[in-house]
């Protein structure tokens, strides 16, 4: 009979013990764990990004290279490689195929109107528009 209470005693222990839970909690601890230490090195490095953005050697790296700004009194030049290696034709070199020459021929219509040194001349206008007008004009987007 003692046999019995004690073969009975242990299973019921067995069956309310929280076995599962208590291995589902060890493998969510190691992955916080594992989580927090990545956070960690990412505050690292975010803080070493920090400490060099602090100092003006820093600051003026990041304005030059990503914003392309320059100190006052300096000239901003961006020199751009060529689009491909140039070629050699009949003993001669020929122009990269990047060569603004070698693209073709665009419509004058599609063009800019604004020549480089040139004055515009006045648009001569014979009455201004009517306010129904103006509004139509700054709607013509919807056409």
């Amino acid at each position: 009979m003692f046999g019995a209470f004690v073969v009975t005693s242990i299973a019921a222990a067995v069956a309310w013990f929280p076995l599962d839970a208590v291995v589902q909690q060890n493998h969510n601890i190691a992955a916080a764990a594992s989580t927090l230490k990545a956070l960690k090195t990412q505050d690292a490095t975010l803080q070493q990004q920090i400490d060099h953005l602090s100092t003006k050697a820093g600051f003026d790296q990041v304005a030059r290279e990503q914003y392309q700004l320059v100190p006052e009194g300096q000239s901003l030049y961006l020199i751009l490689p060529p689009a491909a290696a140039p070629a050699e034709n009949n003993g001669g070199p020929v122009a990269y195929p990047g060569d603004p020459g070698y693209q073709p021929l665009v419509s004058p219509s599609a063009g800019s109107t604004s020549i480089t040194g040139a004055t515009p001349k006045p648009v001569a206008t014979t009455s201004k528009p009517g306010l129904f007008s103006r509004i139509i004009s700054s709607l013509e987007f919807w056409k």
